[in-house]
Parts: C-alpha cells; sequence; structure tokens
C-alpha cells in the first residue's frame, strides 16, 4: 500500500531528523562548554594584569623611585604584559624580576598590603591554571565527540573543527 510507505518513510525521516539536531544540540552544548572555560581563562589573565601594577606601586612606596621598579611600572603601563595574543599575559615573567627588588627590602615583606596583593597573585595563577586544565577538559571532550561516529558526521556537516588545548607556556 503505497499510503503505508509514504507514512513509513516520513517516520523514518522524522526519527533522522530527530537524531541528527539531538546530536547536533550536543555537540553545540560541548563547544559552549569550551568556549565559556576559554573565557574564564581570558578574565583570570585580565585580573592579574590589573594586579601586577598594584603590586608594583607597593613595592615603589617602599622602596623609593629605584630604576628597575621604574622600568618594572614602566613596562607594565606599555603594555608588555600581552604578548600577540591577547589571551596571553607575560605578567607572570615580570613578577620574578619585580620580586628581586623586594629581596632588597625586608620591610615591605612584611607589609599587609604586599603580603595581601601577593596572595591575590598567588590565588589569581591558582585559578588560572584551574580554568586552563577546566577548559582543556571540555575542548578535548568537544573535539573527541566531534570525532566519534555518529557525531563525525554532523560535524563534518556543520564544520565543527577541533579546539586547540591551552598549554602552560602559551598562559604565561
Amino acid at each position: 500500500d503505497p499510503v503505508f510507505y509514504l507514512a513509513l518513510a516520513i517516520f523514518d525521516i522524522v526519527i533522522l531528523s530527530g537524531i541528527v539536531f539531538s546530536l547536533y544540540n550536543r555537540m553545540i552544548t560541548f563547544k559552549n562548554r569550551a568556549l565559556g572555560a576559554l573565557s574564564n581563562i581570558e578574565v583570570e589573565l585580565k585580573r592579574r594584569a590589573d594586579l601586577i601594577p598594584n603590586l608594583a606601586e607597593a613595592v615603589k612606596g617602599y622602596a623609593g623611585l629605584e630604576q628597575s621598579v621604574q622600568q618594572f611600572v614602566a613596562l607594565a603601563r606599555a603594555g608588555v604584559f600581552y604578548s600577540s595574543d591577547e589571551r596571553a599575559p607575560k605578567a607572570s615573567k615580570l613578577v620574578p624580576a619585580l620580586l628581586a627588588v623586594v629581596e632588597k627590602y625586608p620591610e615591605l615583606k612584611a607589609s599587609e598590603n604586599f603580603l595581601h596583593l601577593m596572595r591575590e597573585i598567588s590565588d589569581t595563577e591558582n585559578r588560572i591554571a584551574y580554568s586552563r586544565e577546566f577548559y582543556n577538559r571540555n575542548a578535548q571532550k568537544y573535539t573527541t565527540t566531534s570525532e566519534q561516529f555518529p557525531y563525525l558526521l554532523v560535524a563534518q556537516a556543520f564544520g565543527f573543527k577541533p579546539m586547540q588545548f591551552i598549554s602552560i607556556a602559551e598562559s604565561m
């Protein structure tokens, strides 16, 4: 009976469409989780970049107009904290230089402001590490899923591309 076959074909199309929509929506969920995690990394990197000049000012207050502190503050204001990839501040490379100046001023190490800023920077570094790990887990889940059958068919049909992982060197 042609009506039966037509109904069966429509049923198959509906079922197949439902499966494709389900797979597509799952891929979008994984992708958006990874992008959200990437955004969290950027927020933490910005937080770190904002804290470093405060630390420099605290040291400057104790150290006077020491040339190395002046250079550090100048670099901070010139935007040296950011590489060509705006997501990857280089602030953590400048912190040791600033801490070398701090070594000359033992009373600075006892300053509550300085200690608070150092705790904030340490906390931020931990947050960056966690955010990077969280992003990499989500990027791995998204990428792995997009390479597995039947998601592979949906990923290819809709242009889902693998996500890159973030290494430690990239976020410094």
